[in-house]
């Protein structure tokens, strides 16, 4: 049976796109069409897919007419005003469940490599520099670690923790009686007071824009660790840079910036512009790549795929 039309707006994982085809939809593929070259594309479609490419304001889902649903291929959907979609019945779809196993590794990897100052070692060997005292770890056994955030992506690093001898604890705001038995439910404050070790796993909303700034690093007693993988903007670099540098902790994992460009040329003169910051040797920074893995990709493509199916 013949449906309407999928708008794709970015490129996806073949299992999702033929998965629709074979559903009885029609896909129009615009990779590189700007949101006003759309119009007629909007105005038939009866789901988009997209990825980080366009942002859907009310504007361009003004011109969507026929739209009952849309997918975005990712985590996230900052990049959608679901507020008026939900005004007007359309359905808004993420496929968190498919990204948050590569998401948790990536953000232990950068903790482990923190607290054992394994690229600041590697680094050093590399300038024929042996500097064994000066880069004695710090073991993650006994320590404290504060989950920002418990949906799919802070509850996965949270189970991956699990068997490293670690407290576990978490802050979630809207969520209540959510933690598994070796997670422990607390307050923001009780959080800030008792972690050595802080991952933040929050939403890119107008709530938690700066959610991390001076005035929340002040109020962190024992952080020694600091790590996001979520979105750039919750974390103003500037003031957390200037708190490492006076030492109101010890070390900042990033996998994404505030200072994040979609396009690569403004991305590379930024990164260019914060040398001093980049160079840190207590800074360990990946480009946004935390989610993505060779499995993740086509797993966030299925999941997506069977959430359409189910509506």
């Amino acid at each position: 049976m013949s449906k309407g039309w999928v708008l794709a707006l970015d490129f996806t994982d073949s299992t999702l796109e033929e998965g629709l085809i074979r559903d009885g939809y029609k896909i129009d593929k615009k990779y590189n069409e700007t949101l006003p070259q759309l119009s007629k594309s909007l105005e038939r479609a009866e789901g988009i897919i997209l990825r980080s490419r366009l942002s859907l304001d009310k504007s361009a889902l003004k011109k969507a007419i026929n739209l009952k649903w849309i997918g975005r291929l990712g985590s996230g959907l900052e990049n959608i005003d679901t507020e008026y979609a939900e005004e007007n019945g359309i359905l808004c779809l993420s496929a968190a469940e498919g990204n948050m196993n590569a998401l948790a590794e990536h953000t232990l990897g950068l903790l482990l490599n923190l607290s054992h100052n394994i690229s600041r070692a590697n680094n050093e060997i590399r300038s024929a520099l042996w500097r064994r005292e000066e880069n004695i770890g710090w073991e993650l056994n006994g320590s404290t670690v504060g989950i920002i955030g418990y949906g799919p992506m802070g509850s996965a690093f949270g189970s991956i923790l699990k068997s490293m001898g670690v407290n576990i604890i978490s802050y979630d705001k809207y969520l209540k009686n959510y933690a598994p038995s070796h997670v422990k439910e607390v307050d923001l404050e009780t959080l800030q007071d008792e972690s050595e070790i802080i991952s933040i796993h929050l939403p890119l909303t107008e709530e938690t824009v700066n959610f991390v700034d001076k005035n929340f690093i002040q109020r962190c007693k024992r952080l020694r660790i600091l790590i996001n993988t979520s979105r750039g903007k919750i974390l103003n670099t500037a003031d957390t840079f200037n708190s490492l540098k006076e030492k109101r902790f010890q070390a900042l994992g990033l996998d994404v910036l505030d200072l994040e460009e979609k396009s690569l040329e403004l991305q590379e003169s930024i990164l260019k512009q914060k040398k001093d910051f980049i160079d840190h040797p207590q800074v360990l920074i990946t480009p946004h790549i935390a989610g993505w893995s060779k499995q993740s990709f086509p797993r966030m493509g299925e999941i997506l795929l069977n959430k359409i199916r189910e509506i």
